[in-house]
């Protein structure tokens, strides 16, 4: 059967695995019937080199008869703004969806507009891929049944690396914000209670979010964090310096591999969780509060962690 042309809207060639691996997972079987959205269509090709990737301000192909909001959404104002999109596109004739969406329950989306709520309303399928996002779609009260599909993106095939560094191994995940700054330093006390057992244990960056130019950057916060509270623990390299040289070289599937060669993971993205979770890696799941992403993945894949994992959140 032919694939059915499919545009797909998120936050794809920003700098975030997490978006990207979510992308390849709904994309990457219907080849060239996959219309793709994204900031940095160069950075997108490397792990969709058969989809058809359009920049920002590209008008939708004529040829798209689906389109679909994939994948984890940090900005809540272009949450709002694709599902106007969204609406306009059903406007077209074309079917709309959401499709193993997460969203933070707060902001625009807790209790959507009148003119979201109508596009909401007139959806063809919806799915959520965290049990957070199941609740706030449960609180629509839209007329269809959402479904959960619980992070698919962890059953990508990894990319295995061609050596691992000698020792136990700890896959280290930390999300470079001002908010985990803060945490780590008002409870130094209780993360170093936590890490400490891994203190002289071989660190394996594993970031996820690298968007360069003064944005966030997952390998700073890891680097700080071992450097911290592992002081006898080397850090070996997994990928270029340089942000946008790794924008372009690492992929979801390298990164787990790289988690499939750990014998502990702490994730402090959910990322890493969900590819521990399916390498059978034990994981400690660190989250500097309680409404953070990591918290969405430790929940909703709680019977899917390998014996041993955690799930600790650090007081507000």
């Amino acid at each position: 059967m032919t694939p059915e042309p499919t545009l797909f809207l998120g936050e794809f060639g920003r700098g975030d695995l997490a978006g990207e691996a979510a992308l390849q997972h709904a994309a990457a079987p219907l080849g060239r019937a996959a219309l793709v959205a994204t900031d940095d269509p160069e950075a997108t090709a490397r792990i969709l080199p058969l989809a058809s990737l359009l920049p920002p301000n590209t008008p939708t192909p004529a040829e798209a008869r689906r389109a679909l909001l994939t994948g984890p959404m940090s900005d809540h104002n272009r949450a709002v703004d694709l599902i106007l999109r969204l609406g306009l596109l059903r406007g077209r004739g074309l079917r709309t969806g959401l499709r193993s969406l997460s969203i933070f329950p707060w902001g625009p989306l807790y209790r959507p507009a009148p003119e979201v709520r109508a596009v909401l309303e007139a959806l063809d399928e919806a799915s959520a891929r965290d049990h957070r996002t199941l609740g706030s779609m449960v609180e629509w009260r839209c007329p269809w049944w959402a479904g959960l599909e619980a992070f698919p993106e962890g059953d990508l095939l990894p990319e295995l690396p061609q050596a691992s560094p000698p020792g136990p191994r700890l896959g280290l995940s930390v999300s470079d914000s001002q908010k985990t700054r803060e945490v780590f330093a008002k409870h130094e006390a209780l993360v170093a209670e936590y890490l400490a057992p891994y203190d002289g244990w071989t660190v394996v960056p594993l970031p996820v979010v690298r968007q360069g130019e003064g944005g966030s950057d997952d390998l700073r916060a890891i680097r700080d964090c071992a450097a911290r509270f592992l002081p006898r623990s080397p850090v070996v390299e997994i990928g270029p310096e340089d942000a946008a040289s790794w924008r372009r070289e690492m992929t979801p599937a390298r990164l787990k591999g790289w988690v499939a060669a750990c014998d502990q993971v702490i994730g402090g993205r959910e990322l890493p969780v969900a590819f521990a979770a399916s390498a059978g890696i034990p994981c400690l799941a660190l989250a500097p509060h309680a409404d953070h992403e990591v918290g969405r993945a430790a929940g909703t894949l709680a019977n899917r962690l390998a014996p041993g994992s955690r799930y600790r959140v650090l007081p507000s």
